[in-house]
């Protein structure tokens, strides 16, 4: 019975190859109208473009032209944070918008002003900025359209812009810097020269002071008839309390005993509140000298204790041209120059591709249908005939 059903197989498949050879024609003929309907649609399905731009930190060979910037102190920067900004700056959704109508990627058509920045805006969130924890310094920037000419054009300009835009910022940023500097070295020398003029004005007061004391002190001395020093004279000294009584008078050893003690009981004496010695005790001829000598004095800068230290500041920083220095390297760096890119980039790498519609999957498509479609055709064309007959 077996043999019997293996027998009944063998002559259904044979039935069905000779089925399909009877109806060869017919498969060749709707695989072949298949194949041209697959062709007709690839033709007429809207293209699918894809551009990637793949954005990497600058090389440290351009980064070199910031050395002297980093150096004054004026570029706060690595290539790894300039990319870190630059990419930040890439994202931004109103630049995206912007270089999406300025290219015409996004064609207006009827839509209302208010629906058209919809789209725009729309657009530019869709577009994909893909990175990986494997690769934290590389970001890809994919962006899908049907028009590979306006797609070309937007990377570019946002490409560009984005580098353009950065670059402004970061050399207002330096001009800032160096403006705040200017700012800071003018302001510390302004106090500095006011203080300056500040201690001359408090030496020339002292000096004032200094011989309205030496008047008062010549006028006690010349009423004590002391015009030389105490030293070359008698002082008995007598505590009382906590005051010095002095007194003053003549010394002549050559005179007798009672002469003396006569000229003692003739003293004056001056009671001293504390213990540093009046300036009359110098004698009224020393103080005038010292008074004629003060109102002579034409220049108080030697008197002035600090002063010079305070002009050596000054003249330091009316020397510090730290402002002129960082305007001077913010040129040379080249940070105004289109061609100076802050991050790696390549717009001509970028340009689009078309991703779909793909010849290949439409021609193998459009071929096997067509072979299922008129085997199936063929078979049931030769059952058919079959049952008749």
């Amino acid at each position: 019975m077996d043999q019997s059903a293996n027998t009944d197989r063998e002559v259904e498949l044979l039935d069905i190859f000779d089925m399909l050879w009877s109806g060869k024609f017919i498969i060749l003929l709707t695989t072949v109208l298949f194949v041209i309907a697959g062709g007709l649609i690839y033709y007429v399905v809207p293209r699918v473009y894809q551009s990637e731009a793949v954005i990497t930190p600058m090389r440290q060979t351009s980064f070199a032209n910031f050395a002297g910037l980093v150096n004054a102190g004026a570029f706060a920067y690595t290539p790894e944070t300039l990319f870190a900004q630059f990419t930040s700056y890439l994202r931004d959704v109103d630049q995206l918008a912007e270089a999406a109508k300025k290219s015409d990627l996004i064609k207006r058509g009827e839509r209302s002003e208010d629906e058209y920045q919809n789209a725009l805006v729309s657009f530019a969130r869709d577009i994909q900025f893909v990175s990986s924890d494997k690769e934290p310094n590389l970001l890809r920037m994919r962006i899908q359209t049907g028009n590979a000419a306006a797609l070309n054009d937007f990377v570019r300009l946002v490409l560009d812009g984005t580098n353009a835009r950065f670059a402004h910022d970061l050399e207002f940023e330096v001009n800032q810097h160096a403006a705040a500097d200017a700012e800071a070295v003018a302001d510390k020398r302004t106090q500095l020269e006011l203080q300056v003029e500040a201690l001359r004005q408090r030496t020339e007061a002292e000096k004032g002071d200094r011989i309205d004391q030496l008047t008062e002190q010549t006028a006690i001395a010349r009423a004590f008839s002391l015009e030389k020093p105490l030293a070359l004279q008698t002082a008995t000294l007598q505590q009382s309390g906590g005051n010095v009584v002095v007194t003053l008078g003549e010394r002549d050893s050559a005179l007798p005993q009672n002469a003396q003690q006569q000229n003692a009981q003739n003293s004056t004496s001056v009671k001293v509140e504390s213990n540093q010695p009046p300036l009359f005790f110098l004698g009224y001829a020393a103080l005038d000298e010292q008074k004629r000598q003060l109102e002579a004095r034409k220049l108080v800068d030697p008197f002035a204790p600090g002063l010079r230290d305070l002009q050596q500041q000054v003249a330091i920083l009316k020397k510090d041209n730290r402002a002129e220095r960082v305007a001077r390297l913010l040129g040379a760096s080249k940070l105004g120059d289109p061609q100076l890119k802050l991050a790696q980039y390549d717009v001509a790498a970028a340009s689009s591709k078309r991703i779909a519609p793909k010849l290949v999957l439409y021609g193998a498509s459009s071929l096997l249908l067509g072979l299922v479609t008129g085997s199936i055709i063929a078979l049931l064309r030769g059952a058919y005939a079959r049952r008749l007959a």
